[in-house]
């Protein structure tokens, strides 16, 4: 009789074992499934981030060459009011409107 006993007690001990066993598999699958969806998330982050640093890098350049383009509007309207002070018209005198036309 105490044969038979050890040998259920131990085939229940099995048993709490492989139920014990498939949980701990179960939580490691969660685990896994979990990991991946993390990855995925890292890495569509990383893809924003470079994306906002490209979109930065031609930003910046673009301002670049908005302040060129400024800097080169002013020297445009500095040549013109200069030449526009040389060809002033006396009231009384029609020599210089050849110039205007």
């Amino acid at each position: 009789m105490r044969g038979k006993n050890n040998i259920q007690n131990a085939s229940q001990t099995l048993s709490e074992i492989i139920n014990k066993t498939n949980d701990v598999v179960e939580i490691v699958t969660n685990i896994e499934s979990n990991s991946k969806i993390q990855l995925n998330v890292v890495q569509e982050i990383s893809n924003s981030i470079s994306g906002i640093t490209t979109v930065t890098g031609e930003t910046a350049l673009g301002i670049q060459q908005i302040s060129q383009a400024s800097d080169d509007l002013n020297k445009l309207t500095e040549r013109l009011q200069d030449l526009i002070l040389r060809f002033r018209i006396d009231k009384g005198s029609k020599r210089n409107t050849k110039y205007l036309r």
